[in-house]
């Protein structure tokens, strides 16, 4: 039989059981007590699928789906920050801006990094500051209260202190200008007290509501010469000079943490500060300035400042100011001055610390009585924009607190809302208002620390970036 003869038969074949694979019904024949049936051309043919490719396509798959959230949570986070009202305004938009500071924070737990926080009445009491410290150290370990003077005026939520004799000479960068000193030395807190034979500074940990900065083991003294030692239930020690000049830095490590000690400064001296710190993990100085607009920081010799900065990791400077300045703020020419003074103070910190980042936080929400009745103050958003240009123009970040804490008119609600979240004032913050502006500042820094991990390929996908 030819080839030709069988190709023609095999095909009518084909063609016969295509025919029968057509007209054959789907449910069968029933044929005398059994059913028959035939396949279909879809079982007998298997056609194309297009969401199958390969035999690797389920890894395929999977890969797309992880893709496809990439994608949704990198929106998510580029959404905020573009849209959110409590999002950090960047230098040129560049949301890498902190990374270096995280790049510590991930470090911290082996190396010791500071975050300083400097700003006006709104920080008294350690306002703010204790809660946003507690959460870091929580977070990434880190131990004490940082930064104190060497006598506080003002009690604070987180430490008892005791100077004796209690009344120091200091003064004062800030506030009324009898406090001035000729030299103009006041160092990192903007505040310089003279010693002369023994003066002793007794702290106590307040361990009730921040049991983590209740405690500290490394206790310095930022000083201009001098002899200065620490005692404990347990020991009696010497500071040593960590330093090279008379404005130095004088240090002790204590065998174990603890939350009394009394410290003992000696000699004729100047005095611009002491530390309550961890040996590792995250410092929060609190350094409030009442009655201040931030536009000081330029009389301060720098000298006195650079052993400072020198000595310690610092990762990030917050600064925050304005509200004492929008009362008297009401032309437009005034606004650029106070924006031009603001920018000097920010080159300065970058000059002195050109590894740290820096954020500046503008004024919350202010009011005043116009036709009868509390308004924020007429300029307020004005001051607002040009110290967030202020910031972004001479590198820095910024954080918009009236914003974050409902822009127009929102102090007046904190102030009647039950419990109150702002004085009668309508200018302060309450303990608890203090605690509310210090949670969002806080989930704001944890969103782009988040999103710093994620780009970093140093965290899995989560469902949501902002939890």
């Amino acid at each position: 039989m030819q080839a030709k003869t069988i190709l023609k038969f095999i095909n009518a074949i084909i063609a016969s059981l295509a025919l029968i694979c057509i007209i054959f019904p789907d449910d069968g024949i029933d044929l005398f007590g059994t059913s028959l049936k035939f396949p279909s051309i879809a079982e007998v043919i298997e056609l194309p699928n297009d969401s199958i490719i390969n035999e690797d396509a389920p890894q395929a798959i999977i890969e797309k789906r992880k893709s496809d959230l990439e994608i949704a949570q990198e929106n998510e986070f580029l959404s905020f920050c573009k849209d959110n009202p409590a999002r950090f305004f960047m230098p040129g938009n560049d949301v890498s801006y902190l990374d270096a500071f995280f790049k510590l924070l991930d470090n911290a737990k082996d190396n010791h990094v500071r975050i300083m926080h400097y700003g006006d009445s709104q920080l008294e009491c350690d306002r703010i500051s204790c809660d946003l410290r507690s959460r870091f150290q929580e977070q990434f370990g880190g131990l004490g209260v940082g930064l104190i003077p060497v006598q506080q005026t003002i009690a604070t939520y987180t430490l008892s202190q005791i100077t004796s004799p209690n009344e120091v000479s200091r003064g004062l960068v800030y506030g009324a200008p009898e406090n001035r000193v000729s030299h103009g030395r006041y160092g990192i807190m903007g505040q310089v007290t003279r010693t002369s034979g023994t003066t002793k500074v007794k702290v106590t940990g307040l361990d009730k509501k921040y049991p983590i900065s209740s405690k500290f083991q490394r206790i310095s003294v930022c000083a201009r010469s001098g002899s200065f030692s620490v005692s404990t239930a347990d020991t009696v020690c010497k500071l040593k000079n960590i330093g090279e000049s008379k404005n130095s830095v004088y240090t002790v490590i204590l065998p174990e943490p603890v939350k009394k000690a009394t410290i003992t400064l000696s000699g004729d001296t100047e005095v611009y500060g002491i530390m309550l710190d961890g040996t590792t993990g995250v410092s929060i100085d609190n350094i409030p300035m009442r009655g201040c607009s931030g536009t000081m920081f330029t009389n301060i010799d720098s000298l006195s400042m650079v052993p400072f900065f020198k000595n310690e990791n610092v990762g990030l400077i917050i600064l925050q100011y304005g509200g004492n300045s929008v009362p008297y703020l009401k032309s437009d020419k005034s606004i650029e001055s106070y924006k031009n003074s603001i920018k000097k103070q920010i080159l300065l910190f970058k000059q002195l610390a050109p590894t740290a980042k820096i954020l500046f936080i503008g004024p919350a929400d202010m009011a005043t009585r116009q036709n009868g009745k509390m308004q924020t103050y007429p300029q307020l958003e004005k001051i607002v924009n040009a110290l967030r240009e202020a910031a972004n123009e001479s590198g820095a970040a910024f954080w918009d607190m009236y914003l974050a804490m409902g822009g127009h008119n929102s102090i007046v609600q904190w102030v009647k809302a039950r419990p109150q979240l702002a004085g009668p004032d309508h200018i302060h913050f309450t303990q608890k208002g203090a605690k509310e502006i210090s949670e969002i500042l806080y989930n704001t820094f944890q969103l782009y620390y988040k999103f710093y991990r994620y780009r970093n390929g140093l965290d899995e996908i989560t469902n949501n970036s902002k939890k």
